[in-house]
């Protein structure tokens, strides 16, 4: 294969994959982020709506269980957001994890009077139905009883 062709099967692969992202970090274990934050709660999403300057994603939610501090102080969840393919996609691509969505259930982290911060690198995490025992580890952290199974067995 010549040189020419080298570069413009390379052009051609690179062309083809489209852009890709990475980020690295490390969330802080859930020891240290139970004692870093005042309020800390199991939430469902109620609304989410894409902010006017298409930054971040804000959402309202409704308190399931109050494990630290005074949640009521706060108003939204915030993720942020970036506007790769909202030209194409529309609103479609703030339904992309880890953006937030309605029905979705979070492991609550804040201080403050807020935003809740969800993302790749916040304290706050999507609970699944089977981070029970996620919820019962920051239970005992924090002091609180343990708890049987929920009804619905979990998130």
């Amino acid at each position: 294969m010549t040189s020419r062709r080298r570069l413009m099967a390379l052009l051609l692969m690179v062309s083809a994959t489209g852009p890709v992202w990475a980020m690295s970090c490390a969330r802080q274990p859930l020891p240290g982020r139970v004692a870093d934050h005042e309020h800390i709660f199991v939430a469902q999403v109620t609304s989410a709506r894409l902010v006017a300057d298409k930054q971040a994603i804000e959402a309202t939610f409704e308190v399931e269980e109050v494990l630290k501090g005074h949640p009521e102080q706060l108003q939204v969840i915030r993720s942020s957001f970036t506007d790769h393919n909202y030209a194409t996609q529309g609103a479609l691509i703030a339904m992309y994890q880890p953006d937030l969505a309605p029905g979705m259930h979070v492991l609550a982290f804040a201080n403050g009077k807020g935003p809740v911060v969800f993302g790749a690198c916040s304290a706050t995490v999507r609970l699944q139905r089977h981070d029970e025992k996620v919820l019962q580890e920051t239970r005992s952290l924090i002091g609180l009883p343990m708890q049987g199974k929920s009804e619905d067995g979990g998130r």
